[in-house]
């Protein structure tokens, strides 16, 4: 199934007077507007409502590691009707898409390599996920993403509000989904590198994965000793134990 729907241009019939002019664009931006409105506090809605806001644009870089060409697509999502908005919840919702196996950066994880011993018959495994991003089931993570933040009203007593399960996925819902120039589609599932809730939303989708392997685990003679992840990219440490 695609992940891209064309956008349909044609004016929606309504009752009362056509507004002069009709666009998919500014109809997205009074759709955001009145959930922004309808959930959060006024001030801050008003500093998330869009204005004169513009369609991604969606390109590609070329994978030059990979035997074979292909191509990589980035969203450039800066100045589209939800970026402020999925800024803003990227940044309320960072501190959940972490968790024990998570390294930040290559320079951490070549620390921690560096002061870990390898027995003789330990074996060291790296692999990856294939285009995470574009495959992360949206409203899967969305849910995760939304049970985590609720659990203790975490966000609510975290950020001084007044929301609920429902309005916080309301929230996340409008602020994924993108449309782009030129032939006009709206991706209707799956995050694009590039957008603002891309890796937040891929990353939880990771550790929600995680959860349901757990490190230490044993694997035949192997133990699996440690576990270390970046976005997609993993290092596993398993140990060899004597089998009785």
């Amino acid at each position: 199934m695609t992940k891209f729907v064309p956008c349909n241009l044609e004016r929606p019939k309504t009752r009362g007077r056509k507004p002069k002019h009709y666009h998919p664009l500014l109809a997205k931006e009074r759709q955001l507007t009145a959930v922004v409105n309808k959930i959060l506090p006024k001030q801050t809605a008003d500093s998330l409502s869009p204005k004169g806001s513009r369609l991604a644009h969606l390109y590609g870089l070329p994978k030059t590691p990979k035997a074979v060409l292909s191509v990589r697509l980035i969203l450039s999502a800066t100045g589209t009707y939800h970026f402020h908005l999925a800024k803003w919840l990227d940044e309320k919702l960072k501190p959940l898409s972490t968790n024990d196996h998570t390294v930040n950066d290559i320079f951490q994880f070549a620390s921690e390599t560096q002061r870990r011993l390898v027995n003789e018959d330990d074996v060291l495994v790296s692999h990856d996920v294939t285009a995470l991003f574009t495959n992360v089931p949206v409203s899967e993570a969305i849910q995760i993403l939304a049970h985590k933040a609720f659990h203790d009203n975490w966000f609510n007593r975290t950020y001084d509000l007044q929301l609920d399960k429902e309005d916080l996925v309301e929230l996340l819902e409008v602020s994924v989904k993108s449309q782009f120039d030129g032939e006009l589609y709206e991706q209707t599932d799956g995050v694009a590198m590039g957008s603002p809730l891309g890796s937040l939303l891929a990353n939880t989708f990771m550790y929600s994965l995680e959860r349901k392997t757990p490190s230490g685990r044993r694997n035949s003679q192997f133990l699996q000793a440690s576990r270390r992840r970046h976005f997609r990219d993993y290092a596993e440490h398993h140990r060899s134990v004597c089998l009785l």
